[in-house]
C-alpha cells in the first residue's frame, strides 16, 4: 500500500482536505456467484446484501455511531408502511446494488461496492440533515403543546443535527481517501460519478438504459457511461 499522502476531493458535502494514508480493514463478504444464483427479490438476498452494505460502511468509518446512522435509513413500502434501519436498507437499495454487483462480477467487498455502500450512507445522512435543518428553520410555524416541550424538542433536534453533521463529515472524508487509494486513477471523477449513480438508475428513470450503462462500465467506457448519466440528470433538472 502506498505511503504517500492523498489529496481527496469528493462531492456531496465531502470537504477537500489533505489526509494521512489509512489502512481500511474491509472483510470478505458475499461473492458475486451467490448474488447471481439467488432471486434479488427474496428475503434471504435482501437481508444478506443489506448486512454487507452496512458492514462495508462501518468498516470505512468506524468512528461514528452506526446504530444511529442505520436507523436514519427508511423505505416506504406499498405506499404506506415505513420500514427503518436494516429493513429500510433491505427494502430500498439491496436489489439494485446487489444485481449491479452480480452483473459486473463484483463481490460485495470489491472496492467499487464498498464505495457505493459508503456513498449510500453519505446520501442517507445528507437527506436526514436536510430534513432536520428544514424543521429547525421552520420551528416558529410548528405547534407544540407547551413552550417547554418546544424548547426540549428543538434542543434534542439541534443535538442530533450536530452529531449527524460530524458523522457526515467523517464518512465523507473516509470515502474520499478510500476512493483515492482503491479506485482507478484514470478518469477518476467520471468513475466516481458512475459509481454514485449505479444504485439509483431506477430513481433517475434510467431503467431502460441500465443494461447499456453496465455494459459500458464492464468494457471500461467510463466516460461514455458518465455522459449518459449526466445527460439524464440534466434533463430531469430542466423538466
Amino acid at each position: 500500500m502506498s505511503q504517500e499522502k492523498f489529496h481527496g476531493s469528493v462531492s456531496d458535502g465531502q470537504q477537500e482536505s489533505e489526509v494521512q494514508p489509512r489502512v481500511f480493514a474491509i472483510s470478505s463478504k458475499t461473492p458475486h456467484q451467490w448474488l447471481a444464483s439467488e432471486s434479488s427479490k427474496g428475503v434471504t438476498f435482501r437481508n444478506r446484501v443489506a448486512g454487507d452494505i452496512i458492514l462495508n460502511a462501518r468498516e470505512l468509518e468506524p468512528r461514528i455511531d452506526w446504530q444511529e446512522v442505520v436507523n436514519c435509513a427508511y423505505a416506504v413500502v406499498m405506499g404506506r408502511e415505513r420500514h427503518i434501519g436494516k429493513t429500510g436498507i433491505a427494502d430500498s437499495i439491496t436489489e439494485s446494488m446487489g444485481t449491479v454487483a452480480a452483473n459486473m462480477g463484483w463481490n460485495m467487498d470489491a472496492p467499487k461496492v464498498v464505495y457505493m455502500s459508503g456513498y449510500h450512507f453519505l446520501w442517507i445522512l445528507g437527506d436526514k440533515l436536510d430534513s432536520l435543518n428544514k424543521r429547525l428553520q421552520s420551528a416558529a410555524e410548528i405547534t407544540f403543546l407547551t413552550e417547554e416541550a418546544k424548547e426540549e424538542t428543538l434542543k434534542k433536534e439541534k443535538q442530533t443535527a450536530g452529531r449527524l453533521g460530524i458523522f457526515h463529515q467523517r464518512l465523507g472524508e473516509s470515502l474520499s481517501v478510500y476512493a483515492r487509494m482503491n479506485l482507478p486513477e484514470e478518469k477518476f471523477e467520471s468513475y466516481l460519478e458512475v459509481l454514485r449513480s449505479l444504485s439509483y438508475l431506477s430513481r433517475l428513470k434510467m431503467s431502460n438504459e441500465r443494461s447499456k450503462i453496465l455494459k459500458l462500465v464492464k468494457a471500461g467506457s467510463i466516460e461514455e457511461a458518465s455522459v449518459i448519466i449526466a445527460r439524464r440528470k440534466s434533463s430531469q433538472v430542466m423538466s
